[in-house]
């Protein structure tokens, strides 16, 4: 039980999010709204660009290779922003200027909170961890009430968090930045966190695609729809799953057989499905006018429309979980594959689909996501026949 509470205490800073997104979806409209789910969108992609996933070495590898890990991945942002920020200034030449440079540097300040955050976890700092989490969310409210727009209110949000948590990390453990300027591009691994960091990023397109899909086609209001729709009604199912994942994946670590770590995986799911059962009667029923009271006026979306958004929010937590699975069987590229496929579709929505309805998008992203969900379980399930054959075949030997 302490375990578990210990695990919700890192998880304040997604209620403090929760409810500063519900602020400005009732004080600012949809439309705003939506527009921040966008930049969030793209600057995430970015962010594990840049960060060629640093901030999950800094988690897995020893506390005395915590210091390295953070220098490394400091650089390795800084050195990558720079370069996609002179690709874009020429790009910009050529074709004009927009938003793209704002996008880069929120993705880079992101990139960098997350480096800040892990090696302050590592290091057991847990309230410190909990404060540059929180941050954020507080800048985010009180910028957007200020009246900035949505991607300066992103951008600055995390600039003025990553200025905070860096002189924190430097006061806190003086030696964090000794022999930063020492460290050689050749010493970073570029190539060999290449892979890895692609699949990370084919894992977290899936989803953003949808979004910028749906902003495209369908306008800000329609992503603003999206995005609050899941951050509303599948928010039970997100804690849940923040606050219990780290003992399953925990499990899964511990366990050698491919059998095991995909049965403990599997039936953790079966274990949340009454909560998935009660919160799609409740979307069902009760959907329209809950979205509405959030809202603060009549959106005139029908319940319909909750329910398959709802459905593509429990398909994208299952993905972005299962990530872990196939890396610990060693099926990343699996996982790639299918979930190219799937961005490779929905690119074929947003280039040749002629719809303009927001159900008709959303009922073609639930069939593309709940079919490469499905071929994922299947996946899972072949897997798991092999390594029961395999181990039925050892025993006869």
């Amino acid at each position: 039980m302490r375990a578990l509470l210990k695990n919700f205490s890192v998880t304040y800073h997604q209620f403090l999010f929760f409810f500063v997104h519900l602020i400005i979806l009732r004080l600012l409209g949809v439309g705003y709204s939506g527009e921040i789910a966008y930049v969030a969108a793209i600057t995430g992609v970015i962010a594990v660009t840049i960060s060629m996933r640093w901030d999950i070495e800094i988690l897995v590898q020893g506390i005395a290779k915590e210091k390295e890990s953070f220098q490394k991945g400091l650089v390795t942002i800084l050195l990558l922003t720079a370069s996609i920020l002179l690709l874009s200034f020429l790009t910009a030449i050529t074709f004009g200027f927009g938003d793209y440079e704002l996008l880069i540097l929120s993705g880079c300040f992101v990139a960098i909170n997350e480096l800040i955050c892990s090696s302050f976890f590592k290091r057991g700092k847990i309230y410190f961890y909990s404060m540059v989490r929180s941050l954020p969310a507080i800048f985010l409210l009180i910028l957007s009430m200020y009246g900035f727009t949505p991607i300066y209110t992103w951008l600055l949000s995390f600039v003025f968090t990553a200025i905070v948590g860096l002189v924190v990390l430097n006061i806190s453990f003086e030696e964090i930045f000794k022999g930063i300027t020492r460290i050689k591009i050749s010493d970073i691994g570029l190539k060999e966190k290449f892979f890895p960091t692609l699949s990370t990023v084919v894992s977290a397109l899936f989803f953003v695609f949808w979004v910028i899909l749906l902003k495209i086609k369908a306008g800000e209001e329609a992503a603003g729809i999206w995005a609050n729709s899941i951050r509303i009604f599948n928010s039970p199912l997100t804690f849940m799953v923040v606050a219990i994942s780290p003992f399953v994946l925990s499990k899964v670590g511990e366990s050698e057989e491919v059998s095991m770590k995909i049965k403990n995986y599997l039936l953790f799911w079966v274990f949340l499905i009454p909560l998935i059962l009660i919160t799609l009667i409740i979307v069902r029923f009760y959907g329209e006018d809950i979205f509405d009271v959030f809202l603060g006026s009549n959106s005139r979306v029908s319940s319909y429309i909750f329910l398959q958004i709802f459905g593509v929010g429990v398909i994208q937590s299952f993905i972005t979980l299962s990530q872990g699975i196939f890396q610990s069987i060693n099926k990343i590229r699996f996982l790639t594959f299918v979930l190219l496929i799937g961005q490779l579709m929905g690119f074929y929505l947003l280039m040749f689909s002629r719809e303009s309805l927001l159900s008709e998008f959303i009922s073609q992203i639930l069939l593309i996501s709940g079919s490469c969900c499905l071929v994922l379980i299947v996946g899972m399930i072949y897997f798991y026949s092999i390594d029961k054959k395999r181990k039925e075949g050892n025993k006869y030997d």
